[in-house]
């Protein structure tokens, strides 16, 4: 509001001009202020309050720490706030940096806090008023009153069927003390409930002084409930003679007691534990590919299931091949493009285009060939050459191919 105020009420007038209105403050207005030795201090509005006593509004700031360059941040672990007077304190025009997480404040030339108004008026001013929804506050009510009615439940069934098995297991004695002890731990429960509900109701009167006495009652249970046990075990054993106080309780029973009573934290737990334990809990400590194969995959189930339903069931199966770079991801993809498809009973179709390689020539923009129908080539058996050997002669050597005069007169 007003950020053309200037400190002194017009700066470009001379002085002449008339004096311009200041703002109304506001929740998380970051703003600037004397420390406690006089030097400029800045901070963010976290709570505003009218002071009828003194008629005065005041503000809890949040004091932010300089870090240089303009730039003031919120301590983290070590929040400190301090209480002013509205009229003490100066607006500033300040943006929020996400990437160092601190305000961007405007400076002077002396690095000093430069405030767009000289401060802030409370005249006829009022916090604004919150819209309440009547249909959300009666529907979270019941939703309130249905989860205190599943505690109670849940902490009874459990319990009845923890004593059945105590009985089973350690005996009758025992399986009592379980289901007396489930019996208090209940009653703990119900006051626990009864000190949430007083959460609006006044702090002060008779009625208030008898609920507060019940708050606290109920860290007394359990005590009272072992001390119960221990007068009712001194009287069935009065004829055996004094015994020890500690000896009173023994330890099968102090331990059925005892888990009997904290029975109703295990629905609870549970409960608490389903909750946190989503899908969503789940894939945040997976690591990155895993998770987001793991998304993809779920994203396609619904989407396949709406699809699915909308066209009857028809739902096309879909291969993802996910992990890192550089492993041969693309070659794998295009090998099993070109790879042919099978049929239902498992034998290879060569007469029906595989759908993968299909895709693929559709991203590259190539128009698929019409399917050609497969050329069979008859196999024949090659011609065979006859090699006759040369004619023996009489006396059991081979003809030469020539006539040898020499050689025949040589044989007569």
């Amino acid at each position: 509001l007003m950020a053309e105020a200037g400190a002194g009420g017009g700066d470009g007038d001379g002085g002449g001009g008339a004096a311009k209105e200041l703002p109304y403050p506001a929740l998380g207005d970051v703003v600037t202020f004397a420390g406690k030795f006089g030097e400029p201090g800045v901070g963010r509005v976290a709570y505003l309050q009218y002071i009828a006593t003194g008629d005065k509004w005041v503000a809890d700031v949040v004091v932010l720490k300089d870090a240089g360059d303009g730039v003031y941040k919120e301590v983290k672990n070590r929040r400190q706030s301090e209480l002013f007077p509205v009229t003490e304190l100066a607006p500033l025009l300040a943006s929020y940096v996400r990437s160092v997480d601190g305000y961007k404040v405007p400076t002077t030339k002396t690095g000093e806090p430069r405030a767009y108004a000289s401060g802030y008026t409370t005249k006829d001013f009022v916090l604004p008023v919150v819209e309440v929804n009547a249909t959300k506050v009666e529907q979270y009510a019941q939703e309130y009153a249905d989860l205190k009615f599943k505690l109670v439940q849940d902490a009874l069934l459990f319990g009845a069927a923890g004593s059945v098995v105590t009985t089973a297991t350690q005996g009758v004695d025992e399986g009592l003390t379980f289901a007396v002890g489930v019996l208090v731990g209940v009653g703990y429960l119900l006051l626990l409930e009864f000190k949430v509900d007083r959460i609006d109701s006044p702090s002060s009167g008779p009625l208030a002084g008898l609920g507060n006495l019940l708050e606290f009652s109920r860290f007394l249970l359990p005590v009272f409930f072992v001390l119960g046990l221990a007068v009712k075990n001194a009287f069935d054993h009065a004829a055996d003679g004094p015994q020890e106080v500690f000896n009173l309780v023994p330890k099968d029973q102090f331990l059925a007691a005892i888990l009997g009573f904290l029975s109703y934290r295990v629905p609870l737990l549970y409960s608490e534990l389903k909750n946190v334990f989503t899908d969503d809990a789940v894939l945040e400590v997976l690591p990155g590919s895993i998770a987001k194969t793991v998304q993809m995959v779920k994203k396609m189930n619904s989407d396949g299931e709406e699809g699915g339903m909308a066209l009857g069931g028809s739902v096309t199966n879909v291969l993802l091949v996910s992990g890192p770079r550089g492993t041969g991801r693309n070659a794998l993809v295009k090998q099993l493009m070109k790879e042919t498809v099978t049929t239902a009973d498992g034998e290879v179709d060569e007469f029906e285009p595989s759908p993968l390689r299909a895709a693929l020539e559709e991203a590259e923009g190539i128009t698929p060939a019409p399917p050609v129908e497969p050329t069979v080539i008859e196999k024949r058996q090659p011609a065979t050459t006859i090699t006759r050997p040369h004619p023996i002669h009489a006396f059991g050597t081979t003809r030469p191919p020539h006539h040898n005069p020499h050689h025949h007169r040589h044989h007569h």
